[in-house]
């Protein structure tokens, strides 16, 4: 499929929004496809405008390039359906909100020729590590002097049968509810494990990974289709309580009949079948080369000191992340009164800066900045105002209301007085704030200022425990060896 690069104009959409408030964004979304098809603006003056992805709308809505599996799959196919460079989507939605897609450039997947260098180095890499881990398996069958007795694998051969290339085989069958039992049985000397896998509803097949199954009625007349999965093969345990004797021998340690016996049983999968002889021989050699590596992972740290140390890394901070873990961050999430009580001491720390509660007109043109004037004078407000404005053109108002900071809306701070501001123009748009209030610095509560406070607090763990330790432990600083450090 290759690789497509896009750039999108994104309406939100919220979870709780009522049917009209969905409507509203539609229509919108849709002139601006009508204004952009027009040529009466450009992609990236609408994205700029009317994007609420805040991410790229200063960038004419250009995304990073992507292929196929990174985006939701109704973006990505919009985007891959389009056939040349600059062509625009129809508006449509994802769980994220309405968009307009258009594409910048598209990137097809190299060709066997574009890619052969390529492969041709990954296969080689696959080689060259192979042959790698092989001469590392002798050297290590040389220094821990592995030996193998071949005679005392000829009794597991004899313990073995065809169930051992079946394990994951799945049948599949229709019963009576009250003729199935969940679980182990075994049918034909074979194990199997049976499990219901939904309900039949006449013609139509109801999964029980479904919701609709957790609703429907359920009877013991009930045709239910299960599934019976294949457990493959498991050794004799009493035949093989006396099996002790060694199949390898290396460095001291012995590896029985029976370790081998618990490894082939862990080990088995689906498979074609084969004689049972050469499948003790593939498998066996793939015991030893596991034992092998095993037995070396465990003496890493005695052949190694440059290892032992970074383990002894890897464990002390390991071991200091669980101790700050219990003394200071979740301490300070779950001392629900040492947090309210290190609020009340420092909170004039977490104040909110002036804000300003507003309503903010931006207009298409002048003649919208009127009518918004004309029905303000008429006692309508907000939302009602945009109905109003918007019955023609979804795109001629949009208000936002709440309470803003500067750093949100820097043109708000020089407005003081309460009522309507006078017009002014922003990126290509005339703007009007309906001023309720100017709000003076406060302190955050603790809910609105949980997150900051809860760091402040565990900060202030922190110091008291640094400082306890010091209490405890003299520190001694050798600054010879210190300043010698280059």
């Amino acid at each position: 499929r290759g690789q497509v690069r896009v750039a999108h104009i994104m309406l939100r959409t919220d979870e709780g929004e009522t049917p009209e408030r969905s409507a509203e964004k539609e229509k919108k979304i849709r002139e601006i496809h009508a204004s952009l098809v027009s040529g009466s603006i450009s992609f990236e003056d609408a994205a700029l405008k009317y994007s609420d992805d805040i991410t790229t709308n200063t960038r004419g809505g250009e995304l990073p390039t992507f292929g196929s599996g990174k985006m939701v799959e109704a973006f990505e196919d919009a985007s891959f359906a389009l056939q040349t460079d600059g062509a625009i989507s129809e508006p449509f939605r994802t769980r994220y909100g309405w968009h307009i897609v258009k594409r910048l450039e598209f990137i097809p997947p190299p060709s066997f020729e574009q890619a052969k260098g390529e492969l041709k180095g990954k296969i080689a890499k696959d080689s060259r590590a192979e042959i790698t881990q092989r001469a590392f398996l002798e050297q290590l069958r040389k220094e821990y002097a592995l030996k193998t007795d071949p005679k005392a694998l000829k009794p597991i051969v004899g313990m073995l049968d065809s169930t051992i290339f079946q394990k994951g085989t799945a049948v599949t069958d229709t019963l009576i509810r009250s003729k199935v039992t969940e679980g182990e049985f075994v049918r034909d000397g074979k194990r199997f494990e049976r499990k219901i896998s939904g309900t039949m509803r006449g013609k139509e097949f109801v999964s029980v990974r479904s919701r609709k199954h957790d609703d429907i009625e359920r009877s013991p007349a009930d045709t239910v289709v299960v599934r019976d999965l294949q457990l493959g093969w498991s050794y004799d345990r009493a035949k093989a309580a006396n099996m002790n004797k060694p199949v390898i021998t290396m460095d001291g340690l012995s590896i029985t009949q029976r370790a081998f016996l618990e490894y082939l049983e862990s080990t088995q999968r689906r498979q074609p079948g084969m004689d049972l002889g050469q499948l003790v021989d593939e498998r066996f050699n793939e015991f030893a080369d596991k034992q092998l590596l095993d037995h070396e992972n465990s003496r890493l740290d005695l052949k190694y000191p440059e290892f032992r140390m970074l383990m002894k890394e890897y464990r002390d901070g390991i071991l200091l992340f669980e101790l700050t873990d219990e003394k200071v961050w979740s301490k300070a999430v779950k001392d629900s009164a040492g947090l309210e009580a290190f609020y009340e001491d420092h909170k004039m720390e977490f104040m909110w800066p002036t804000r300003y509660d507003a309503d903010i007109y931006t207009c298409a043109n002048a003649e919208v900045a009127k009518k918004v004037r004309t029905l303000h004078k008429k006692g309508k407000r907000g939302r009602d105002i945009a109905d109003e404005v918007n019955k023609e053109s979804a795109l001629a108002l949009d208000v936002a209301s709440g309470q803003f900071s500067g750093e949100e809306r820097p043109y708000l701070v020089g407005i003081t007085k309460t009522g309507l501001s006078d017009n002014f123009e922003k990126e290509g748009s005339i703007v009007i704030v309906d001023m309720k209030e100017v709000l003076p610095p406060t302190p955050r509560s603790l809910d609105e200022a949980r997150g900051l406070v809860t760091a402040g607090y565990q900060d202030e763990l922190e110091r008291e425990w640094i400082a306890e330790l010091r209490g405890r432990y003299e520190v001694r600083v050798d600054k010879d060896v210190l300043y010698s450090i280059r």
